[in-house]
């Protein structure tokens, strides 16, 4: 099976595309969610109703439980979801995992690595889902993403390709706001090309983003650099102090 877990959920079974509406409702579909997460680590039926009722509980939670693992058990291969002690868990080899390529492509921390994770992306993990156990794991994904697209922004920095770090530094404050680097990159990138008031701007709009989402004033090292800038310190200079 191939589960994709960027954007809405989308699982290849035997050929056959299933979308977030092909499971039965809701329920199953967030109980599927819930089991692919967890990447084979298994969950009590206890912590499943838990998660997928909060406090909604219906008569005979457990029940309706085992009946959605019925219904997913005919959609997938009965060997997918393997019952085990008190619960259920997926059975991790069976299953072809976006996420899991994402991981391992983001833990080599190369360029080439940002790079091939980058291209998994298809939108927020679990776009859609208003679940709290998802928010959690979509606000986990966005941070690696973020990260992603700024080292690979510091790395078009310095081979001085200001366009291409110009570009992700872009993406990433469509992210993240208040991403101080994204805002020093941006900064590094106007400077290279001369436009000084153009990074001095970019200054004044961190301080304002991050006043906004956090209260606070960007960090010392983001200071720095804004003082480097006013002080017309040589380009090259700065983005050796910045990146090094």
């Amino acid at each position: 099976m191939i589960a994709s877990l960027f954007g809405p959920l989308k699982v290849e079974v035997d050929g056959v595309c299933l979308g977030p509406d092909d499971f039965h409702g809701a329920k199953p579909r967030q109980l599927l969610e819930i089991l692919l997460v967890q990447r084979g680590r298994a969950l009590t039926k206890d912590r499943l109703c838990e998660l997928l009722w909060e406090e909604s509980l219906p008569n005979n939670p457990k029940a309706t439980l085992e009946n959605y693992v019925s219904i997913l058990r005919r959609q997938l291969d009965p060997g997918i979801i393997a019952t085990v002690s008190g619960g259920y868990r997926i059975v991790s080899d069976r299953v072809d995992l976006d996420l899991d390529h994402f991981d391992g492509l983001f833990a080599r921390g190369s360029v080439d690595g940002y790079r091939g994770a980058l291209r998994l992306v298809r939108g927020d993990v679990l776009e859609g889902e208003p679940a709290g156990w998802a928010r959690r794991i979509r606000e986990r994904y966005r941070q690696r993403h973020l990260d992603a697209l700024l080292e690979l922004a510091w790395a078009a920095l310095q081979e001085s390709d200001a366009d291409t770090a110009e570009v992700l530094a872009e993406e990433a404050l469509q992210l993240d706001l208040a991403a101080e680097r994204a805002y020093a990159v941006l900064m590094l990138a106007a400077y290279a090309r001369d436009r000084y008031s153009k990074a001095l701007r970019l200054a004044n709009a961190c301080r304002e983003a991050m006043a906004l989402e956090f209260g606070a004033d960007p960090s010392p090292w983001f200071e720095q650099l804004h003082r480097s800038l006013l002080e017309g310190v040589d380009s090259a200079a700065v983005l050796a102090a910045a990146t090094g």
